[in-house]
């Protein structure tokens, strides 16, 4: 689904990401873990056009990504959140979600005020899938509080219904749980279940561990800009290289 290939990217002089490769396949959860600056959200910037690679290849669904920016890759179907919660706190959940929908599929302002009948289909389906993303999110009786009023946890759980608002077939989550209570990490590992099974591809950067490997198929782990081993959980919770840059001497609980 996603091939990253020989990714690099630099900043003045000091190598952020070095040579990076790794590939996710469709359906699967993919965990990146590896100490702070060790290169996971320099990767995801670059995956999502943030940043353009030095060097190396993304190619998504066949598609090279290189040099597209950031609304092009969002249309070809890679959502994704933010360490820092982005939401409008001056509006509902419900309208939230609507901004989201209408950047994705935006009403013509001639559309609008003549309640062109393509107009009022559209809005019948924005209605419809915020309704199933609240719904998948737990969020469906917060639909017209004030995002502000939410929880932490719903605030980011609001965020994830955002980014799968442009229909995205690959969610990137960036430290999804940080911050969160243990019962907020709690819904969170069940949440991020069910948008896999719902047949989305999930991408995440975490620091917590319990969570990581609980849920992830497999674990890229990076260190200093470079990946240092791939492998499924039961396999990382070992390996001699991450137990020693990541995770000291001791095994992963």
């Amino acid at each position: 689904m996603l091939k990253v290939s020989d990714l690099a990217k630099s900043f003045a002089g000091v190598k952020a990401v070095a040579g990076v490769s790794f590939e996710i396949a469709k359906g699967e959860i993919l965990s990146m873990i590896g100490p702070n600056g060790a290169g996971k959200t320099s990767a995801f910037n670059m995956i999502t056009g943030f940043y353009a690679p030095d060097a190396g290849s993304i190619v998504f669904e066949g598609r090279e990504l290189n040099g597209l920016p950031p609304h092009a890759i969002a249309k070809a179907g890679i959502g994704r959140t933010f360490q820092n919660i982005e939401l409008f706190h001056d509006l509902t959940v419900r309208e939230n979600m609507r901004v989201a929908l209408q950047c994705n599929s935006p009403v013509t302002t001639i559309g609008a005020i003549l309640r062109m009948p393509s107009t009022v289909r559209r809005e019948i389906e924005e209605n419809r899938r915020t309704d199933e993303l609240l719904k998948m999110m737990g969020l469906a009786d917060k639909a017209d509080y004030q995002s502000s009023a939410l929880s932490y946890g719903e605030q980011r759980r609001l965020e994830m219904a955002r980014a799968l608002a442009t229909d995205a077939t690959l969610l990137l989550l960036d430290e999804p749980t940080a911050g969160m209570t243990p019962a907020e990490v709690g819904i969170m590992m069940d949440t991020i279940r069910k948008v896999r099974d719902t047949g989305i591809t999930v991408f995440l950067i975490e620091h917590n561990m319990k969570l990581v490997m609980s849920i992830s198929d497999r674990i890229v782990v990076m260190d200093h800009g470079v990946k240092i081993a791939e492998d499924v959980p039961s396999e990382i919770r070992k390996h001699p290289a991450v137990l020693r840059a990541y995770l000291g001497e001791e095994e992963v609980a």
